[in-house]
């Protein structure tokens, strides 16, 4: 049976924290997808079969906390780990995120190796079963 990479959706509106965290899923064997908002994010989220998403909190529009009420509310996501990036990092800010849906959350700036663990522990393997091969 046929592998693939399970994809993690990175929802981030600045360019170069997004290639940072999209290297730092690449590196740790996952196949990363790129969103700048939480529009596009959500219509990714939808489409692909994403197994995990890192969310931004603070990003122009619809901000990560509306996205992450967003996400639990529907049937096709709900079920997808969510972990909240962002540089706000009051007790307040974490409990308001958990209580949306999130199941982690990382102050930033976020370490490689602290991410790729985050990874790893609620994705396990990098790789699964490719069903439709």
């Amino acid at each position: 049976m046929p592998f693939r990479k399970k994809k993690v959706l990175i929802i981030e509106d600045e360019d170069s924290v997004r290639l940072v965290n999209a290297r730092a899923v690449s590196f740790a064997g996952f196949e990363a997808i790129t969103a700048q908002s939480a529009e596009e994010g959500l219509a990714l989220a939808l489409r692909e079969p994403v197994r995990l998403i890192l969310l931004d909190i603070m990003m122009p529009g619809k901000s990560g906390f509306e996205m992450l009420r967003e996400l639990h509310a529907s049937p096709a996501t709900r079920d997808i780990p969510v972990v909240v990036l962002s540089a706000l990092s009051s007790a307040s800010d974490q409990e308001t995120a958990r209580l949306n849906g999130a199941s982690a959350f990382l102050v930033k700036p976020v370490g490689v190796k602290e991410l790729q663990a985050v990874l790893k522990k609620h994705l396990g393997a990098s790789m699964e079963s490719d069903a439709s091969g």
